[in-house]
């Protein structure tokens, strides 16, 4: 399932936040899990793993910049250094 929503105007872009903020406090979690932000490090991570136009997703984010969304949200683990290894690996090997 994928969730999208866009800024218009007389809305307000925090609403969710705010929302998942009161749910929060009434279960009494602490205060730093922050559900929605941590939901767009996801969406960012995953997008640019499936392929998506990083120029695109960054506007969806609202960055001003594509440096912003790869620099700040994309997350690298050891699925990406493995794919990295791979690709230096055919690329060496393709030359010999």
């Amino acid at each position: 399932m994928a969730v999208a929503w866009t800024v218009r105007a007389g809305h307000e872009p925090d609403r969710i936040t705010r929302t998942f903020g009161r749910v929060r406090d009434d279960l009494e979690l602490p205060s730093d899990v922050q559900p929605v932000h941590g939901l767009r490090h996801t969406l960012a991570t995953h997008a640019t793993r499936s392929g998506a136009d990083v120029e695109v997703l960054s506007e969806r984010l609202g960055h001003s910049s594509v440096y912003t969304t790869l620099n700040t949200y994309r997350h690298l683990d050891d699925e990406d250094a493995a794919a990295s290894a791979a690709m230096g690996a055919a690329m060496i090997g393709g030359a010999l």
